[in-house]
């Protein structure tokens, strides 16, 4: 099975030099994805001078197979961030979201990268109960939605029939690499350029020709999963999840559709493509690609709408669905840091550039003040969730079984299907000879 996303075959990512010498700047962004590309922009344009490193290629990592919605419709995210966070903090979060699609709106006016503003679905064919909440949560925050039972047939040939749905209007979806190539022209990049240490104010990073220091007066890191493990306990605050996608041509779909129902499926287009996700799981869980592919076969003849494109993603989950954004911990207050997007990376990495920005420039306003609170990644962390990641992670480690994660020792399992071996801990990710795909690993393993 060939494994790729649709996006590597619609946008050309231009390319930069290694880092070659010591350097001195203000702001050291760590991560070339959509998230590190952003905030680098927004401070650049307050005058900052800013630097940005690549280990690999520039949108090479979990933006390169991202499904690129942009919408503030996180499933059914608003009744359960009513309940835990209060109303208040509920409609900061949405009002952020919905600033994010706005800045993207006016960064199309300048860039092409294929925006287009559509209606975001979510939908169930079983949980009633759970849409009404939804519906409420909607109602206190005042939003303006539509209620809706039925979905277009194309889709329906593949999801079934739904009994409620909640439209909300003036969402988008774009391509992520196009956006990534246009914004990283004007930004100053090294590729190839791994930092491997942090100490004190000075990163060391590794190249093909030897390692190079870069002193900074603030550090933003951005790389998906957290590059400097020791502080902050985000090894127990955060797990990573997989994702699954297809793409193949079948009738055209205008708008997004996400149903919240268990293996529920997600719909948008790109071109003249449908593309369908669904079926994630944590790498605790045994599961792949394949249960995609056979539930889309299911429905679909798959000799007259083939499946071209095949590939999967990894989203950082938090405690509390909601990402951290801000101070990395409570040791280095010129450290930042951007994680866990929960699914929803596009819309959360603008509004990630935002809160970086504002803290880095000192924005004491109420809107700024409001958005750090909400996203402070100190913030309380003894919940359910932290128990099952420790657990699941002690489990992990007392296997006698080989390889293990160069990140922290855990026993590897392997993906006969996309043939990589992964950490049920933290989510990391090698290729079949060792390499490594996704951190927290550094370092490639022994196989």
């Amino acid at each position: 099975m060939d494994i790729k996303s649709i996006w590597k075959d619609y946008g050309k990512i231009p390319s930069f030099e290694e880092l070659g010498n010591d350097l001195e700047v203000d702001v050291l962004v760590i991560g070339g994805g959509i998230s590190g590309i952003l905030a680098a922009r927004k401070l650049k344009e307050k005058g900052i001078n800013v630097v940005l490193l690549e280990k690999n290629k520039i949108g090479s990592g979990v933006t390169s197979n991202t499904t690129a919605f942009v919408t503030a419709q996180h499933d059914i995210l608003y009744s359960e961030l009513i309940e835990k966070v209060g109303l208040e903090k509920a409609k900061t979060y949405f009002d952020l979201n919905i600033k994010a699609i706005s800045e993207y709106r006016e960064l199309s006016k300048t860039y092409d990268f294929d925006f287009e503003m559509v209606d975001s679905i979510i939908h169930t064919s079983k949980d009633l109960e759970l849409i009404e909440k939804e519906i409420n949560a909607y109602k206190m925050l005042d939003v303006d939605f539509e209620v809706i039972d039925l979905l277009p047939e194309a889709i329906e040939n593949i999801n079934g029939r739904i009994i409620k749905g909640i439209k909300l209007k003036n969402q988008a979806i774009i391509n992520p690499l196009k956006l990534i190539a246009e914004l990283s022209k004007e930004l100053e990049i090294y590729e190839n350029s791994c930092v491997y240490k942090v100490s004190g104010n000075t990163a060391f990073v590794k190249t093909s020709t030897g390692v190079n220091e870069v002193r900074f007066k603030r550090l933003v890191v951005a790389t998906h999963y957290p590059l400097i493990d020791m502080f902050g306990m985000y090894y127990a605050k955060i797990h990573q999840r997989l994702s699954y996608v297809v793409a193949f041509h079948y009738p055209s779909i205008e708008d997004v559709y996400t149903s919240i129902d268990e293996n529920g499926l997600y719909f948008r287009k790109y071109k003249n493509y449908l593309i369908v996700g669904g079926f994630d799981k944590d790498h605790s869980n045994t599961g792949d690609i394949k249960d995609l592919v056979e539930k889309i076969k299911q429905k679909v003849d798959v000799s007259k709408f083939p499946m071209k494109y095949i590939w999967s993603n990894q989203d950082i989950i938090t405690l509390d669905n909601i990402p951290y954004i801000g101070r990395y911990d409570s040791f280095h207050l010129n450290r930042f840091v951007i994680t866990g997007f929960n699914m929803w990376g596009f819309t959360q990495s603008m509004i990630a550039s935002n809160v970086i920005c504002d803290l880095i420039s000192g924005n004491t306003s109420v809107d700024a003040q409001k958005a750090y609170e909400l996203y402070y990644p100190l913030r309380s962390f003894f919940k359910k969730q932290l128990f099952l990641n420790l657990t699941n992670s002690v489990r992990s480690f007392i296997k006698l079984k080989t390889p293990r994660c160069t990140h922290m020792g855990s026993s590897l399992k392997y993906n006969n299907v996309e043939k990589t071996w992964e950490c049920p801990c933290h989510g990391s990710r090698f290729k079949e000879n060792g390499e490594v795909i996704n951190g927290p690993a550094n370092h490639s393993i022994n196989v």
